[in-house]
């Protein structure tokens, strides 16, 4: 249980990271998330992320939606929540939303460090 946790945490944390990467450097919303899904695509994320993708190349959902629908997928309701929160922010302001994502990781990897000490 507690590994499952820990994976989808890194897991979840990694898409983090690279959207809030591509959002600081300048690519739009969009770019920010597919590339971030194309690096973390092997992850146990990996059927959920598969259809974010493919619906984010026919244009079918808007980064907020995918991160809304990313939340539905995850267990942990603290994630849930910081998904949620992160898709209601990147519709009003991208730029803003890749300052607050640095403050999320580095609580995000504050909490992994304490579970994987905890293992």
């Amino acid at each position: 249980m507690l590994k499952e946790r820990i994976q989808e945490l890194k897991a979840v944390a990694t898409l983090l990271s690279g959207i809030c990467s591509g959002l600081k450097s300048g690519l739009s919303p969009e770019s920010s998330l597919e590339r971030a899904i194309n690096t973390n695509y092997n992850s146990p994320l990996k059927p959920t992320l598969s259809e974010i993708r493919n619906r984010l190349i026919i244009n079918a959902l808007t980064p907020a939606e995918a991160l809304k629908q990313l939340s539905e997928n995850i267990r942990s309701p603290r994630l849930r929540a910081t998904l949620q929160i992160l898709s209601s922010t990147i519709k009003k302001n991208a730029s803003k939303t890749g300052e607050i994502l640095e403050e999320i990781l580095s609580e995000l990897m504050e909490d992994l460090k304490t579970m994987e000490e905890h293992e």
